[in-house]
């Protein structure tokens, strides 16, 4: 409880000083039009607090009191969104097969990006050049269920399975996939 207030006021504190630099880095570039050298100069830095701005919202997610924006949105324009963007239209490299056309979630879109897009660069390093393939599907369960170490209760459930043809995770090291620190 301790680290996760510490996170939230950080992130906060910190989110709150990015947002006056971002805002006067815009006013000095659309003011500033003179200058190319100086506009690139702007331009990184603006670029670099606008990694913060992501940082911070990733750090945000450790508290309960997180910058989160969780919408009801549709699962699979979701994540066809989100693959297309990742490979950048090289639609050779990956194939995706939905069968969950009006699965609905409650979801941070940019977080589950996010998250989407950190597998597919872990699959695309480990397979090599080979096709991945990104399932979207439903799962139904009566009953609750421990699942990959997590708790799952009853209920109806959205499933995204990215597969690749890499060597995968060895067992030691399978529980601390979602660490995120951890490679």
């Amino acid at each position: 409880d301790a680290m996760s207030c510490m996170a939230g006021g950080f992130a906060h504190d910190f989110n709150n000083l990015l947002t006056v630099i971002c805002g006067n880095l815009d006013i000095v570039t659309m003011v500033d039009q003179d200058h190319s050298d100086d506009k690139k100069l702007l331009e990184e830095a603006k670029n670099a607090a606008l990694a913060a701005v992501d940082l911070t919202r990733q750090i945000s997610c450790f508290s309960n009191f997180g910058i989160l924006s969780r919408k009801n949105v549709q699962v699979e324009p979701l994540v066809r969104q989100t693959v297309d963007h990742f490979f950048n239209g090289h639609s050779d490299q990956y194939k995706i097969r939905g069968t969950c056309q009006d699965g609905r979630i409650q979801v941070d879109q940019e977080e589950i990006s996010l998250a989407i897009g950190n597998i597919l660069q872990n699959a695309r390093e480990a397979s090599a050049g080979q096709e991945i393939e990104i399932i979207i599907g439903e799962d139904e369960f009566a009953a609750p269920k421990l699942l990959s170490g997590q708790y799952l209760p009853a209920g109806k459930y959205v499933r995204i399975d990215i597969r690749d043809f890499g060597g995968g995770v060895n067992s030691e090291q399978l529980f601390r996939i979602f660490d995120p620190y951890y490679s």
